[in-house]
């Protein structure tokens, strides 16, 4: 997963007056020096920039980071980083990996902004968005949900549609019951089971409804299970839509590697299909279904990118 919309801004108004951009304020922007203050050095790549006189991309993948770093003021033991899910201690408002230990801002900043960007200025258009992975197992289940909710807050009382796709039902149940009232910014659906069973994805297409503006694949990172979503999820999105696929890494990490091609050797073997490269068979024979449909592969660190051909 991947969040900050054009109205989410973390310059001041004061600021923004120097600008020909328009005015925006935004929930988040208050909290950007405490989160200065006790996670800036913990960025993968880089410090937050502390200057005002930011682009409005810039602006864009700091809120995100302001959000993913966010973190509750009742989460403050050191062991509620080691404490599983049912423990009292554990929570959504912790940090978010997405950030603290990968740097998905740089592509969240550009894909999540102009969908939220789309929704506060058209809410009646709607938007809707599949993740995989509500992160049961980890010490910080639903961050993912709560950053979505963050995210979207600024959009005049209407809900974000989110659906999740989690393996463990039990998890996933105990969850919704302890943590999903919390959450006004979005319309929640739990779906449960393998994101790699045909029988599950089926269902999510089927009861979900499909035409989703954006699809994250943060579930299990097995190779086996990247591919089964992307070739069967990717058509479930709206035209001008993307799918990313994160934690690609587990390309190179045997107890991943369950299949060939990997992940990574399937996004190249796609690039190479767009750029026409006649000898290219592979790619066509597991995803030919889809690549008339891909109009660009965009890649980070440590995840892809794929956009659909916008409505023509």
């Amino acid at each position: 997963m991947a969040f900050a919309c054009a109205a989410i801004v973390i310059a001041t108004s004061a600021a923004l007056n120097k600008h020909s951009e328009p005015q925006h304020g935004h929930a988040l922007a208050d909290k950007v020096p405490q989160v200065l203050k006790r996670h800036g050095p913990r960025l993968r790549h880089r410090p937050f920039r502390r200057d005002q006189n930011l682009t409005a991309l810039a602006r864009a993948d700091q809120t995100y980071l302001v959000a993913c770093l966010f973190e509750e003021a009742l989460i403050k033991k050191p062991e509620s980083w080691k404490a599983r899910f049912y423990d009292p201690l554990a929570s959504p408002f912790v940090r978010s990996d997405k950030c603290a230990s990968h740097s998905y801002s740089y592509a969240y900043a550009r894909y999540v902004v102009p969908l939220a960007d789309r929704f506060a200025a058209d809410p009646a258009a709607g938007a809707k968005v599949l993740e995989i992975g509500l992160g049961c197992g980890q010490h910080n289940v639903g961050a993912g949900v709560r950053m979505w909710d963050m995210l979207f807050a600024n959009t005049g009382g209407h809900a974000l549609t989110l659906h999740v796709l989690e393996y463990d039902k039990a998890c996933a149940k105990a969850w919704t019951a302890r943590w999903a009232s919390r959450f006004k910014h979005v319309k929640l659906t739990m779906f449960t089971g393998s994101q790699s069973d045909p029988h599950t994805l089926r269902h999510v297409a089927r009861e979900g409804g499909g035409q989703y503006d954006a699809i994250v694949d943060d579930g299990g990172h097995k190779i086996s299970q990247q591919q089964a979503s992307l070739s069967y999820l990717f058509q479930l999105l709206k035209p001008g839509a993307w799918y990313a696929v994160e934690d690609i890494q587990t390309s190179f990490m045997q107890g991943y590697i369950d299949q060939r091609p990997t992940m990574v050797e399937t996004f190249g073997q796609i690039i190479s299909w767009l750029s026409g490269d006649p000898d290219n068979s592979t790619a066509a024979q597991t995803y030919g279904h889809i690549l008339p449909l891909v109009e660009h592969v965009d890649c980070y660190t440590e995840m892809c990118v794929l956009q659909r051909y916008p409505p023509r």
